[in-house]
């Protein structure tokens, strides 16, 4: 099976991405654009994402699937659970899938996903303890040039192979010994960051939870137990947004969804006022800026389509 697709619109984008479970928050202003990649083997999935624009990217890999990600080309660089990632990083999702990672224009990856079984044998032919210790949850490789060159080349043929119809099942495993042969004696870096990444995580889920609410920043602070200006930094370095500004593009987001699965009797007024926006024309200048229309363009053409 073979999948490849182009979007310029996020719902699209995580309706179509086939066993991932995704969702997105653009970050920044502007243009969005995206294509997907995808070939699967019975026991492989292997996939190129291209997308343009910033984004959090949230979500979980395959269901069953150890994943690995390697960048596409040297100029990729991204956040990865609270990691600064480069063309050369390959990661390793932890066990339970768990995707939280930030991206920008530059974004353009090779996923390779390996049904737990394949994986847990192919492991064991290395007969490696300290790799074993490497894979069994969340890590990261710097690899030198050759060595992300050559994996790159492998992804790359697998999935032309698999466009083509060609027969590659037999060979299918082959990334995946050489992937292990290239971080068997690498010191991968574990699960640094990791406290930045819980904090990050319990900050962002208590914002969606509370968004359609009227708080204030210090309810925040006190219910996860941060200072103000030490949260505010870490979100900076994180998402470059202050809390108030991610919560805000959130908030926009979900009345850009609600607009598009609007009734007849729903204004925007209505909706965006549900989300926490009373200021209408400061709302549909910001909305406008982030989603790249006015809200009533984006209700207009909901309403032209379902006619």
């Amino acid at each position: 099976m073979f999948v490849s697709t182009k979007f310029n619109d996020l719902d699209l984008l995580r309706e179509n991405v086939v066993d991932w479970n995704l969702d997105f928050l653009p970050l920044g202003a502007g243009k969005f654009e995206f294509s997907i990649t995808q070939g699967f083997l019975e026991t492989i999935m292997i996939g190129q994402g291209n997308f343009y624009g910033k984004l959090e990217q949230q979500g979980l890999t395959p269901e069953g699937f150890r994943t690995f990600v390697i960048p596409a080309f040297d100029n990729v660089h991204y956040t990865w659970r609270n990691k600064p990632l480069h063309g050369r990083s390959l990661s390793l999702f932890p066990t339970n899938g768990e995707l939280f990672s930030i991206s920008d224009s530059s974004f353009n990856v090779y996923t390779l996903s390996f049904r737990q079984d394949v994986f847990q044998r192919i492991l064991a032919t290395k007969k490696n303890t300290r790799l074993e210790q490497a894979v069994a949850g969340e890590n990261v490789w710097d690899l030198d040039v050759r060595t992300t060159d050559y994996l790159r080349s492998l992804s790359k043929y697998f999935l032309e192979a698999l466009a083509s119809n060609h027969n590659v099942a037999q060979n299918s495993e082959q990334i995946l010994h050489a992937i292990f042969n290239a971080i068997a004696h690498q010191e991968g870096r574990g699960d640094q960051n990791e406290k930045g990444l819980l904090i990050i995580e319990e900050a962002t889920q208590w914002l969606k939870l509370h968004s359609a609410r009227d708080f204030r920043m210090h309810d925040l602070h006190k219910s996860i137990g941060l200072g103000e200006r030490t949260l505010q930094n870490l979100f900076k370095e994180t998402y470059g947004l202050t809390p108030k500004q991610y919560v805000t593009n959130f908030r926009i987001r979900r009345v850009h969804e609600l607009l598009k699965q609007a009734h007849h009797s729903q204004t925007i007024a209505d909706i965006s006022a549900k989300q926490g926006f009373w200021h209408m024309g400061q709302f549909a200048k910001d909305y406008k800026q982030l989603i790249g229309e006015l809200p009533s363009e984006t209700l207009k053409r909901k309403r032209n389509f379902s006619r």
